[in-house]
């Protein structure tokens, strides 16, 4: 069999992208229908598996924070999760608006969305220490999907900035039983390009990370009546 010449086209299909072989409808019926079939499977995640709480005490407002294993060396990873009481459309809304995270994110000084592209985007943050310290800033590359059970997540990746390493993904999913809430996963794997002892940083983070999902939840009630504090 003679060797098929792929096109430069490509279609998306829920945050994926895959060839479409000219003159060849059977092979591109087979390709969506794979990736819509493996996009599915992946995106009917229980949200109570995901997050590892009991739906009783997410429901009663509990936040779990998690270390995980970095991927770098001297790295510090976090899942933190909890349950929102709104729709994931809403805190889809506010989690994707990179542009307004300094109006409610803590320590966030400055954050700026400076270039989007369909479901890609690029954020500018400045992350505010105390003195003597240097303020953290990055520019990150940042990829969303929606998911067909009504999720969707956001996950991000360093372009440059003040980090060795800068990960992380806000995942937002129906939450058990009801549509008019959510449950919000935050992880981030981070290495800041800075002589604070690993110690230190992790300690500050475990303390930081409740904050910022807190600081969600205050947004989400706050932008309850104000369309205007939402961005779709």
């Amino acid at each position: 069999m003679g060797r098929v010449a792929l096109s430069l086209r490509a279609a998306r299909t829920s945050g994926r992208m895959i060839a479409l072989v000219p003159g060849r409808p059977a092979l591109n019926r087979c390709a969506w229908l794979l990736v819509s079939i493996t996009a599915s499977a992946a995106a009917q995640v229980s949200a109570t598996a995901t997050c590892d709480l009991a739906p009783e005490r997410l429901r009663n407002g509990d936040i779990a924070v998690r270390e995980q294993t970095s991927a770098s060396a001297h790295g510090i990873a976090l899942r933190v999760c909890g349950e929102v009481g709104a729709p994931p459309a809403t805190v889809w809304s506010i989690l994707r608006d990179c542009d307004r995270f300094d109006e409610f994110m803590p320590g966030v000084a400055e954050s700026r969305l400076t270039k989007r592209e369909d479901n890609v985007v690029l954020c500018n943050e400045v992350i505010d220490l105390p003195f003597p310290l240097i303020d953290l800033e990055s520019l990150t590359r940042v990829v969303e999907a929606s998911f067909p059970d009504g999720g969707f997540e956001r996950r991000w990746s360093l372009v440059r900035g003040s980090y060795q390493r800068l990960e992380g993904a806000w995942t937002i999913l129906p939450a058990t039983g009801t549509a008019e809430r959510s449950v919000v996963i935050y992880d981030v794997d981070m290495e800041p390009d800075t002589l604070i002892p690993d110690f230190l940083i992790r300690y500050a983070q475990s303390i930081a990370a409740p904050k910022v999902f807190n600081s969600v939840r205050e947004r989400v009630r706050q932008c309850a009546d104000d369309a205007a504090c939402r961005r779709k």
